[in-house]
């Protein structure tokens, strides 16, 4: 009898995270370090990238001045690309940074 593969969101989804959840303010977050071994964990051969501007810089800028960085994570081969807002110590978005 043949066990059927999950897929990454399935085994990832499963994964009770809830004693690495952090505190900041008013919101509840799981941190980069907390996530990122956690997948290490279930798929050693994860990877992420930084993507940069065409002038060589991590920080993007939109056009209304935030800055963001965007990252893409590779799992099982399937990669996705998020844009992450770069932002204070009270989350809040960071404009025209210096």
């Amino acid at each position: 009898m043949s066990k059927e593969k999950l897929s990454v969101w399935e085994t990832l989804s499963r994964i009770d995270c809830t004693k690495y959840v952090e505190k900041k303010g008013r919101f509840n977050y799981l941190s980069w370090a907390w996530a990122w071994s956690i997948l290490k964990e279930n798929y050693p051969t994860a990877s992420f990238e930084y993507k940069k501007t065409h002038r060589g810089y991590t920080a993007f800028v939109n056009d209304e001045g935030f800055a963001f960085v965007r990252v893409a994570v590779t799992v099982e081969g399937q990669t996705i690309e998020e844009d992450l807002a770069i932002m204070d110590n009270y989350n809040n978005d960071i404009k025209n940074p210096k």
